[in-house]
């Protein structure tokens, strides 16, 4: 089963906006829904849903920026994850540092709180490489484990402005009045939107 990408459901969505029961606007709450979503996305700079059940690990690069602290993707779990360095520039990873040993996972005790972690932190002596590019390989599940509730309402709150939106165009539903730029929009505008959302901002929180 391929992952779920939505934080509004089309049932939720049609439940706050009273059109439960009926079709006629279904196309619309389709986009609204994924409209809202991917302006979530691009506000907080990251995504909230888990990863493909059938592809649940990936090997991202990064460049390190300083010696000690390296910012990584949202790390679902770090269990069963690998950071392999490659120490000499040439494009061989072949040196694996152990977590506890050579880095640590932060922020601490994420995964008991719901919460994924973002960099990884050198214990001495290690230092990362920061004279080359894409030094550092993670692989492991990227994403979050469950969408948070304050995601899940801001997402509802654009997808049912969206749709209120269209609904009150000259010629009623017309789905070319629903898109991402103006879900976008609406989130960086709407205080209520930003107060949700801001806790979750990579853009903020890093």
């Amino acid at each position: 089963m391929a992952a779920t990408t939505l934080y509004v459901t089309a049932d939720e969505l049609k439940t706050t906006l009273r059109l439960s029961g009926t079709t006629f606007a279904d196309a619309d709450v389709d986009v609204a829904c994924e409209a809202a979503s991917r302006a979530v996305d691009e506000y907080c700079a990251r995504w909230f849903y888990a990863p493909d059940p059938s592809n649940e690990e990936t090997t991202r690069y990064y460049t390190p920026d300083g010696p000690v602290t390296l910012y990584i993707d949202d790390l679902l779990a770090a269990e069963d994850a690998v950071v392999a360095v490659d120490t000499t520039g040439a494009g061989g990873f072949t040196d694996e540092w152990v977590v506890g040993t050579d880095f640590e996972f932060e922020p601490a005790n994420a995964e008991a709180g719901g919460q994924p972690y973002t960099r990884l932190v050198c214990r001495a002596p290690r230092r990362w490489p920061t004279g080359y590019r894409r030094s550092v390989a993670v692989t492991g599940q990227y994403g979050w484990a469950a969408v948070p509730g304050p995601v899940v309402a801001a997402t509802g709150i654009l997808a049912a402005r969206l749709m209120r939106r269209a609904r009150e165009a000259p010629f009623g539903i017309v789905v070319a009045g629903i898109d991402q730029a103006s879900a976008v929009r609406i989130a960086r505008s709407d205080p209520d939107v930003a107060a949700l959302l801001d806790p979750y901002s990579r853009q903020v929180v890093l």
